[in-house]
């Protein structure tokens, strides 16, 4: 065993290759005086880094994710650099650098998910978020349980997820909770969409869900006709619950309105037309669209 040699690193974010909002996150190290850095390949949003403690700041579930995923990082590192003093050659930078880049902290399923999910979030339920996060959430429950009971385990790194693990969640969902074709798969569509974003944000190379083709079944949907809507219109409900129900219902129905946009309508949506008339004045939560 050799006499080992100073080491101390500290996290830097990186603001000048930041794209959208977002710098990639480095460790600065040093070895006897030397220094030198490398990838984390982990991003942070450039408004929550703590430039004095090195760190996301904040107790958001995004920022305890990002510190979480920084202390795992040095805690390897260091334990790299530790076993490399262990043996009989000299270390150095380029000996540190060139062997732990082999043993870089492998990127997993369920974390990268709960990243997206406060990325969602982060929009301020902007342009329908807050239902797009519930939606991935409603995902990583399904993904959890799919884990415990085919792997029994609580998360995967995404080097183990390929063709047949995502053709094994497609049994899962329909065999354990029963789920239609076209529900499962799209499930299966917001999986890939979590393939893309970790591609996007540098953790891995490429989709391991990406050659998994989701298919649709044709679904006959008839429409109401004049009798069974005005049925619904003149039931007797006695629960007030139920009557708003209805009403919304039927007020979709007359204006063509989706659910997203009733349940956003307040009172300042009501304007006077050209024509002196009362309208609904609102744009589609969807597209923006008046």
């Amino acid at each position: 065993m050799i006499n080992q040699p100073l080491l101390s690193c500290r996290f830097i974010l990186r603001k000048n290759k930041a794209r959208n909002g977002f710098a990639p996150i480095r460790l600065h190290f040093t070895i006897n005086s030397l220094s030198s850095e490398i990838s984390t390949k982990l991003k942070c949003p450039i408004d929550i880094w703590d430039l004095h403690s090195a760190r996301a700041k904040g107790s958001s579930k995004s920022s305890n994710i990002i510190n979480a995923q920084l202390d795992d990082f040095r805690i390897k590192f260091i334990q790299h650099y530790n076993l490399l003093c262990s043996g009989t050659q000299e270390v150095d930078i380029p000996l540190v650098k060139a062997t732990f880049n082999k043993a870089i902290v492998k990127p997993s399923l369920i974390l990268t998910l709960d990243e997206y999910i406060e990325t969602i979030k982060a929009k301020n339920g902007k342009g329908g978020a807050k239902a797009t996060a519930a939606k991935y959430s409603y995902l990583k429950d399904k993904l959890s349980g799919f884990l415990k009971n085919k792997y029994n385990v609580k998360e995967m790194e995404f080097a183990k997820c390929n063709h047949g693990f995502v053709s094994r969640f497609e049994v899962y969902l329909k065999s354990k909770h029963e789920l239609g074709h076209n529900t499962a798969m799209k499930y299966i569509q917001m999986l890939k969409a979590i393939g893309s974003f970790a591609v996007k944000m540098n953790y891995i190379a490429s989709n391991p869900f990406a050659m998994f083709k989701c298919s649709k079944e044709q679904v006959n949907r008839e429409a109401l006709t004049d009798l069974e809507l005005e049925t619904i219109i003149s039931k007797e409900i006695q629960i007030v619950r139920l009557q708003e129900v209805r009403d919304l219902f039927v007020f979709c129905c007359y204006t063509g309105f989706a659910y997203a946009d009733v349940s956003k309508l307040n009172r300042d949506n009501l304007q006077t037309g050209i024509d002196g008339r009362l309208w609904v004045m609102t744009e589609r939560t969807k597209t923006k669209i008046p």
